[in-house]
């Protein structure tokens, strides 16, 4: 066989490939971007980023003896860049409706993941205090937490199953 038989053969299976490339993996010849940099320009969390006025909801619930306690609230706070929080909620607890007030403090990752202490307030005493851990997302403007634990103010743990939503407003 000839050399040209070869290359022909050669440029027919390299044509080959690359359209079943083309049709398997949706590979295209087309511009992109000069360089990788374009496509990731979020360099991760922090807590001055996070920095500004935030609006939320919570539900779930609280465990008693007696059964499980719907819980919900609707809430804002504002964060600043060293991760003091301070904010108000408007809570039901099995249909008793509260005012509540939030002060706290949260630590944020530049994983994007978070821890919360937050000491819940009524008229300036305190109620309870609530571990949250959670994630910060869509470059830092939605979050998403969690209950770890409620203590009282006695030390005594509440049983919870609580997730919060929230956006920067």
């Amino acid at each position: 066989m000839s050399k040209l038989f070869y290359s022909r053969l050669t440029l027919g299976i390299a044509g080959g490939i690359l359209a079943l490339a083309t049709a398997i993996g949706g590979f295209a010849l087309r511009p992109g971007p000069a360089n990788a940099a374009q496509y990731n320009t979020f360099s991760g969390c922090s807590q001055a980023a996070a920095a500004g006025d935030w609006g939320y909801t919570y539900n779930g619930n609280i465990m008693t003896q007696s059964g499980a306690v719907p819980v919900a609230s609707v809430g804002r706070f504002t964060q600043d860049a060293a991760g003091h929080v301070k904010g108000t909620q408007n809570r039901n607890l099995g249909g008793t409706f509260g005012f509540e007030e939030i002060r706290g403090q949260i630590i944020i990752r530049t994983n994007c993941t978070a821890e919360m202490v937050a000491g819940v307030y009524q008229a300036g005493v305190l109620q309870r205090t609530a571990h949250i851990d959670g994630v910060y997302d869509s470059t830092e403007n939605h979050l998403r937490l969690i209950f770890e634990k409620l203590v009282n103010p006695d030390g005594s743990q509440i049983p919870v199953v609580i997730t919060i939503d929230g956006t920067r407003l």
